[in-house]
């Protein structure tokens, strides 16, 4: 692998970075600088971390490139930051609140998985089945199944 990669966001991101999720990101980055790494294909594009790359990139903050092939864990050390640093809370807050912020882009889901296959991979994603939920096409107007009788007096619940 080279370390001169185009590092970028991957087209198909599975999720989607609203405005207060990245507003959440850069605030973090901003108080207390990168906190984790972000992990990237052999191409450069982003497996993990798309919203932070985007985020970083943005602020202008360089980027270091640690190769591996995946038979290790690659740990930060974040040797500025004390436990009693107050910074060392708002990154673990941070860093666990971005990813609530943000959402399962479902439609991008749906096109490159089934829904047992993101089961298995422990995601739980609302599948929207118009027709198993009883919905048809708004202009469709369904064929009645009988004629419909009312008699004078009749009380219908």
């Amino acid at each position: 692998m080279s370390t001169n990669l185009d590092i970028r966001a991957d087209e198909r991101n599975y999720r989607i970075h609203g405005d207060k999720n990245k507003a959440l990101i850069r605030k973090s980055l901003e108080d207390c600088g990168a906190g984790r790494s972000i992990v990237v294909d052999n191409t450069g594009a982003t497996i993990g971390g798309a919203g932070v790359l985007e985020q970083a990139d943005a602020m202008g903050i360089p980027k270091r490139i640690v190769e591996t092939d995946g038979s290790e864990l690659v740990v930060v050390v974040r040797k500025d930051i004390a436990p009693d640093d107050p910074r060392r809370r708002a990154l673990a807050i941070a860093d666990n609140a971005t990813t609530d912020l943000s959402e399962w882009d479902v439609e991008r889901l749906q096109q490159d998985f089934g829904a047992e296959e993101l089961a298995g991979m422990g995601v739980d994603i609302p599948v929207y089945d118009p027709v198993a939920d009883g919905m048809t096409d708004q202009d469709e107007v369904p064929d009645a199944e009988e004629t419909p009788e009312s008699r004078r007096g009749a009380v219908y619940a």
